[in-house]
């Protein structure tokens, strides 16, 4: 395509511009560009952080709004070699694996203040009647080890390909087809009353 047309002659017509129109005219600061890329991939990423971050509904929504601001900041490095929502979904990996080391460090620091060992988190109780599958399957993924979350999430629930996969993660698809067959592995054994704690 041509030069981007700036935003102030085409008003009213930026949410029918391509992603990458989008992308790059968010990499040149134009706010009306950031918020239809936020209209059009804000639930995406919703989803994705709140599957991987295991964190409260503030905290999501904060890992989104980091996640675009990133975005924002990060919009001029777009080399087209994805489509723009693996490349957001890349900016979301980033965002979210910053905050999981940021807890981890927080909930360390925590357990040393209180001169007691830090403890992984104490799965939920299980009572029967709320044994039912998709709550079990959500707390099976929730379980994983983050890389296979990640991998998981992306291929199974948000339908990437490995190869798109990959690119967000900047890995091979050989390891994310690896990280998607152990997650599988976990939550089977998960949903068959295995043992497999992380």
């Amino acid at each position: 395509m041509g030069e981007l047309v700036p935003f102030r002659r085409i008003e009213g017509a930026v949410e029918e511009l391509s992603d990458e129109a989008l992308l790059s005219a968010t990499g040149q600061h134009e706010q009306a560009a950031l918020g239809a890329l936020f209209d059009r991939f804000q639930a995406d990423v919703y989803r994705f952080v709140a599957r991987v971050a295991v964190s409260t509904p503030n905290d999501i929504d904060d890992l989104v709004q980091q996640t675009f601001l990133e975005i924002c900041r990060a919009a001029p490095r777009f080399n087209g070699r994805s489509t723009v929502k693996t490349w957001i979904f890349g900016v979301a990996v980033n965002v979210a694996r910053t905050h999981a080391r940021g807890e981890r460090r927080r909930q360390a620091a925590i357990g040393r203040s209180a001169d007691v060992p830090t403890a992984e988190p104490a799965p939920l109780d299980v009572a029967a009647d709320r044994a039912q599958t998709l709550a079990r399957v959500a707390r099976a993924i929730d379980a994983l080890p983050y890389d296979l979350r990640v991998a998981y999430v992306l291929c199974v629930i948000e339908e990437l390909t490995a190869k798109e996969a990959a690119t967000a993660l900047d890995t091979r698809e050989g390891t994310v087809w690896r990280r998607v067959h152990e997650a599988r592995e976990l939550i089977r054994g998960a949903m068959t009353g295995g043992s497999h704690e992380t």
